[in-house]
């Protein structure tokens, strides 16, 4: 399922909430967070109100409703990644051949941005390896192409980087993080 648009997310959030200041704030910071992703979406929402940082009501139709009036947008409210998008992007992760979770892992060592060619040397990848790994991770949509410059790709979502960085085993991503110092 393709992500939502900025326009899906503030139409939905229109509907819950009414076309209000707060709330167009809120969409806006909800399509930031989520990348649009239906899921992270829904699972974002469930933990905010979990949390009692917004609040649900039934309106005089009897149609559910949020309050985010009392809900700080600037910079993002605290939210935790939900568990269930942390499985679900954990198990993504998990099901990619070793050559891509080990291109993914020495990404996540870079930082939220790398470039293909440090990447592959930092994984210990040839050109070729690092090519088909960098295409599974493109098919699967665990990283798109940065914009910032040919060969410059960035993970789809903090979620992916996050999901990485903690699934790698700890001397792996050591290891990486050496290399990635040393590799210019």
């Amino acid at each position: 399922m393709d992500p939502l648009t900025p326009g899906d997310i503030a139409g939905l959030v229109a509907a819950l909430t009414g076309d209000d200041s707060p709330a167009i704030r809120f969409a806006g910071w909800l399509q930031a967070w989520t990348g649009g992703h239906p899921l992270c979406l829904v699972e974002t929402l469930r933990s905010l109100l979990e949390r009692g940082a917004v609040e649900q009501w039934r309106d005089a139709a009897g149609r559910w409703r949020l309050d985010v009036s009392n809900l700080e947008v600037e910079g993002g409210p605290e939210v935790a990644v939900p568990a269930a998008v942390r499985a679900i992007a954990e198990a993504r992760v998990a099901r990619l051949r070793v050559s891509t979770r080990a291109l993914l892992v020495a990404g996540a060592a870079l930082g939220d941005r790398f470039e293909l060619t440090r990447a592959a040397r930092v994984a210990s990848l040839s050109e070729d390896e690092g090519l088909t790994a960098l295409e599974e991770a493109m098919r699967t949509r665990l990283l798109r192409e940065s914009g910032e410059a040919p060969d410059y790709y960035a993970f789809a979502h903090d979620v992916v980087h996050e999901a990485v960085s903690t699934g790698a085993a700890s001397p792996r991503l050591h290891v990486y993080h050496r290399r990635a110092r040393d590799v210019c």
